[in-house]
């Protein structure tokens, strides 16, 4: 991801990798052919010259001459102990990825010198002369956010140049704006103002990202938008279709809780009017009466001792009198 111009290939490898992990089996996973990471700067052994037939470039030690030379002396400790502290410190920061880092540190431990004109602050000093801050949109590495902080330190001694690029700093991509104001920094020690900034830079080169049929930084972009827009579009169809199941199962709920009602209001209805009934047949009164009709003829005939006319008859059942 540092170089654009990279990218061709690893969308190669990567669309390689894909294929390899489709199409292979437990029993020949073993067999395949892994390549090394490439390192982070590449330590090439240095040119025989008594060799012409070995072309290999010698090492490029500007990464280090420059780091090291501003960098703080570890004091009287060991190369492990270096070693150990930097893992240490780049684990706490990332987990994943941090150690990979830590080599950039480590070279200084044994760089024989330090550069006189290390400056170790205050920061907040005007300078005399201003500091131009480039600051690439898409970094991997060094996002523009650190860019601006480190404008923002500076104060007024420096100026920040927002880059709408990919790849790691600004030379990345090709952007004929940014060699311009570099060009004028450099030779002629003049900064651009910020309306000749904006109104200069809102057109980048376009560069080819990818091979094939012109895959560029605007196609990307439009790909991105309509995208975007399709990921938008899909995304509101699908809350359609839940709110109308939404609806729809709101309706059904309604609908069965109005037919629970309707048949608990039933049983209700059920329960008072047999209720009703039962109380109707234990009130029913039947006359004394009923059982008296006719007594001259029913009941069994006997004779009354208090009755002075103990010759006569009568029915059923007699009052005592006391």
């Amino acid at each position: 991801m540092y170089r654009p111009t990279s990218w061709p290939d690893l969308a190669e490898q990567l669309a390689e990798i894909h294929q390899f992990f489709q199409n292979v089996s437990i029993a020949n996973s073993t067999e395949a052919k892994r390549s090394l990471r490439a390192p982070l700067f590449d330590f090439g052994r240095r040119e025989n010259t008594t060799n012409e037939a070995n072309k290999d470039p010698a090492p490029d030690y500007s990464f280090q001459g420059v780091t090291c030379a501003d960098a703080v002396d570890a004091g009287n400790v060991t190369t492990k102990e270096v070693f150990d502290f930097l893992v240490t410190v780049t684990r706490r920061v990332s987990p994943m990825f941090g150690p990979i880092w830590g080599d950039a540190g480590l070279y200084c431990h044994r760089w024989p010198v330090r550069a006189v004109e290390r400056y170790t602050g205050p920061w907040n000093k005007k300078l005399a002369n201003p500091i131009l801050v480039i600051g690439n949109e898409a970094d991997p590495v060094t996002p523009y956010i650190s860019a601006k902080r480190v404008a923002d330190a500076l104060g007024n001694s420096a100026i920040l140049i927002e880059q709408d690029d990919y790849g790691h700093l600004s030379l990345a991509m090709h952007s004929t704006c940014t060699i311009s104001i570099l060009k004028n920094y450099f030779l002629d020690n003049k900064l651009p103002s910020e309306d000749e900034f904006y109104s200069s830079c809102t057109h980048q080169t376009d560069q080819q990202l990818f091979p094939g049929p012109g895959v560029t930084k605007n196609v990307l972009a439009k790909t991105s938008s309509q995208s975007t827009l399709t990921d938008s579009t899909t995304l509101q169809d699908e809350l359609d279709k839940a709110r109308t199941r939404g609806n729809n199962l709101f309706i059904a709920v309604i609908a069965l809780a109005a037919a629970a009602g309707i048949l608990l209001l039933g049983l209700v209805f059920s329960c008072i009017r047999r209720r009703r009934k039962s109380k109707a047949i234990y009130a029913t009164y039947i006359p004394r009466g009923a059982f008296e009709k006719g007594g001259d003829e029913q009941g069994h005939t006997y004779d009354d001792p208090h009755n002075k006319a103990a010759d006569a008859k009568s029915g059923g059942y007699s009052r005592v009198e006391t």
